[in-house]
C-alpha cells in the first residue's frame, strides 16, 4: 500500500475495490475475512504511561489504512529484570514473577481471557 497516494493503492478500501475488479469472488471473500479481523495492540518496552499512549496512535493508523477497529490490550513496561532473565535464558515471568513487566503480561492475559470469554480460572493456565 502507498499512503502517500502517488499512484499506488492508498488504503484497504482501494485495494478491495481493485481486487473486486480482478476477481469479485476473491474480493468478496477478502472483505468478509477483513470484517471479522479484530487485532489487539500491545506496546512493548514502554518507558512510561505517556509512551504507552502510542497504542491509541496505532489504533488510528489501523483504522485509517485497514478500515477496521483494533483493541488496545495494554503495554509491557521496560524492565531490567527482562534483560537479566534473558542473560540467564529464563522466561522473565519465571525469573521475577512480580516484576513490572510480568505484571503487565498478567494484565494483558486477563484482558485476553475476558475478550474471548474464557471461564476457567487463571490458575488453569499458569500451572
Amino acid at each position: 500500500m502507498n499512503p502517500e497516494g502517488d499512484g499506488g493503492i492508498a488504503d484497504i478500501e482501494e485495494f478491495l475495490g481493485e481486487l473486486m475488479k480482478l476477481d469479485s469472488e476473491c474480493g468478496a471473500e477478502a472483505k468478509a475475512l477483513l470484517s471479522r479481523f479484530n487485532p489487539g495492540i500491545i506496546v512493548n518496552r514502554a518507558d512510561s504511561a505517556a509512551e504507552a499512549g502510542v497504542d491509541e496512535k496505532l489504533k488510528a493508523i489501523v483504522r485509517k489504512y485497514l478500515s477496521i477497529e483494533a483493541e488496545c490490550l495494554g503495554a509491557i513496561v521496560e524492565d531490567l529484570y527482562v534483560k537479566a532473565a534473558a542473560r540467564k535464558m529464563i522466561p522473565f515471568p519465571v525469573f521475577a514473577p512480580d516484576c513490572p513487566a510480568a505484571q503487565s503480561i498478567r494484565r494483558i492475559a486477563m484482558r485476553l481471557l475476558d475478550r474471548f470469554a474464557v471461564d476457567a480460572p487463571i490458575e488453569a493456565y499458569t500451572a
